[in-house]
């Protein structure tokens, strides 16, 4: 099995210390979901799938995801492009704040949202006396996506913007360009895919 594996350049095998650890971990990240596949597939599977109910809920899960994303594209790309190149008072603080909610478990992160949107919530409250309801809402699944996804999509923007060499954006500087055109003709297409990513 070993001789399947190999090295670009290198002829070698990389050892049983690589792969018996490498094996482990997909058996841990592939055992819980072959189980789920075996135990939810049976006679019933496609008229559940395809009952109103399940279309309604991937309706609602696709339009949701769509949202979030767009909220997190135009709002995490300014903030991963501040965070690579300009530094600025409270920037680790800021920093350490897109890293909490990657490191949150998923029901301390509900929980956090809850008690800030939800009706008895810090900034809850405020909405519900101008008769707006955030809980239990698709603005409540829009906010709770954005609030998971958008920490990864800023970290990674952030590396594309930051392998950009700073030598180009002065060089546009120097012909005059502004800052919007920097970022536009410069620092976005180079940065295209980790932004993508």
């Amino acid at each position: 099995m070993a001789r399947l594996f190999h090295r670009r350049k290198f002829d070698g095998s990389p050892g049983w210390a690589f792969i018996l650890p490498s094996l482990v971990l997909l058996a841990l990240i592939g055992l819980p979901i072959l189980a789920l596949v075996v135990r939810s597939v049976d006679k019933d599977f496609l008229s559940y799938v395809l009952s109103a109910t399940s279309i309604d809920a991937l309706k609602l899960s696709l339009e949701t995801s769509v949202i979030s994303v767009m909220i997190t594209l135009l709002a995490g790309t300014p903030l991963a492009y501040l965070l690579a190149h300009w530094k600025f008072p409270g920037r680790s603080l800021v920093d350490m704040l897109i890293d909490l909610p990657v490191v949150l478990p998923p029901a301390v992160a509900g929980i956090a949202l809850l008690m800030a949107f939800g009706r008895t919530g810090i900034f809850g409250s405020w909405l519900n006396a101008l008769g707006v309801t955030v809980s239990f809402t698709t603005t409540a699944v829009v906010l709770a996506q954005t609030f998971v996804s958008a920490p990864f999509f800023v970290r990674a923007a952030k590396i594309g913007f930051a392998a950009i060499d700073p030598v180009q954006q002065e060089a546009a500087r120097l012909e005059g360009a502004s800052e919007w055109q920097v970022f536009q003709y410069i620092m976005a297409p180079l940065a295209v895919r980790a932004v993508l990513t």
